[in-house]
């Protein structure tokens, strides 16, 4: 997904909060910010009214993703377009849906979010190998 936000002295506090914690390039009327996950941006970042705020979440532009904002907070989430099946035991879905259930999650965040940080640690544990 990749986001922009616009480039006004307003919005400043908050675009360099944003930067401590994801990367953000500055560009001639925006900024721009990739992401391989979704963001949560709480308006308690920003020293902004309820009112700026809001304004700033309707011009924020979202590529290949979705915004959902309010005057609290603004949620990017990326488009998932790509569908795995699987089949499981019984045992098995009442176990995962038991851990989704606990960690406040429902069964398909669970299963992506778990899945994905698995399938992270394989990946860069290979590649520290070949270096």
């Amino acid at each position: 997904m990749k986001v922009y936000m616009p480039k006004d002295s307003k919005y400043q506090k908050l675009i360099e909060t944003i930067k401590t914690f994801r990367a953000v390039t500055e560009e001639a009327k925006h900024f721009t910010m990739p992401s391989e996950e979704d963001i949560i941006i709480p308006r308690e970042w920003s020293g902004l009214t309820q009112r700026e705020f809001k304004e700033f979440g309707h011009l924020i532009r979202v590529e290949d993703g979705t915004k959902q904002y309010d005057e609290k907070e603004i949620v990017l989430t990326i488009m998932r377009k790509h569908i795995f099946k699987m089949r499981l035991a019984k045992t098995e879905k009442n176990l995962i849906e038991r851990a989704a259930k606990l960690t406040r999650k429902d069964a398909a965040d669970f299963v992506r979010e778990s899945t994905l940080t698995r399938a992270k640690k394989i990946v860069d544990a290979t590649d520290k190998r070949k270096h």
